[in-house]
């Protein structure tokens, strides 16, 4: 399972969404999803996602920019689906599968469109702040523009307010999120090629977000270092 594959958390469970490898037996695993319980040291298999995972060996729809999220014990997809050539597209469609009673359902419309990258693939990214669905990423907004904007799902009045993003916009993004903490990782290019990375955190019940330093050592250690936020203890 090791071709576009996304690994996360449901519950107790981990979680696998996707795989496969790039050949034959590749099209059995562009629905599926695995979850493997630790306490009984077994896998089984979940439902079928609506939808085939992003990649260049689909025929008809395709994922955008597949992202997901755990949030208050459901599996949010987010990112939506469009066809070849932008045929047919549903990019602010989002999806959610509950496991109490193992179906998918459709969830809240994004707020906008993704933008897509220099590679030609839409960047969001999704995770739970205090149970609630979060999104941060690159939207095309009404005027054409596009722009790094971030929103939380409040699910009484079912709309989407804004969420506070970092003073300045790295790019290469990727969002974690542990404990409330909010943690935004890319990087700076210069006019000359330089290539700065750089941390940004976001601490639980605030607004503000703080820049923190990266040794020295690791910034210089690798070309693309990722960083991840996790739990000690």
């Amino acid at each position: 399972l090791e071709y576009h594959a996304s690994v996360g958390c449901m519950g107790d469970h981990l979680v696998v969404l996707g795989g496969g490898v790039p050949d034959e037996s590749y099209e059995a695993f562009q629905r599926r999803i695995d979850a493997y319980d630790p306490a009984e040291d077994t896998w089984s298999r979940l439902p079928d996602l609506p939808f085939p995972i992003n990649d260049e060996l689909a025929q008809e729809v395709v994922a955008t920019r597949f992202e997901f999220a755990e949030v208050d014990g459901k599996l949010y997809c987010v990112g939506g689906y469009r066809g070849q050539f932008d045929h047919f597209f549903e990019a602010r469609r989002t999806f959610v599968y509950d496991p109490a009673t193992r179906t998918w359902t459709d969830g809240p419309r994004l707020p906008y469109e993704p933008g897509r990258n220099e590679h030609g693939y839409d960047y969001l990214s999704a995770f739970e702040q205090s149970k609630r669905l979060c999104i941060m990423g690159n939207f095309r907004l009404n005027d054409g523009g596009a722009r790094l904007l971030a929103f939380v799902w409040d699910p009484t009045r079912e709309t989407w307010d804004d969420f506070p993003v970092p003073p300045d916009v790295p790019r290469r993004m990727s969002v974690t999120q542990v404990d409330g903490h909010v943690v935004v990782h890319g990087h700076d290019k210069s006019d000359q090629g330089h290539i700065t990375w750089r941390i940004f955190v976001l601490r639980a019940g605030s607004r503000d977000w703080t820049e923190w330093d990266i040794p020295a050592a690791v910034q210089n250690a690798l070309p693309w270092p990722l960083f991840y936020a996790v739990r000690i203890g």
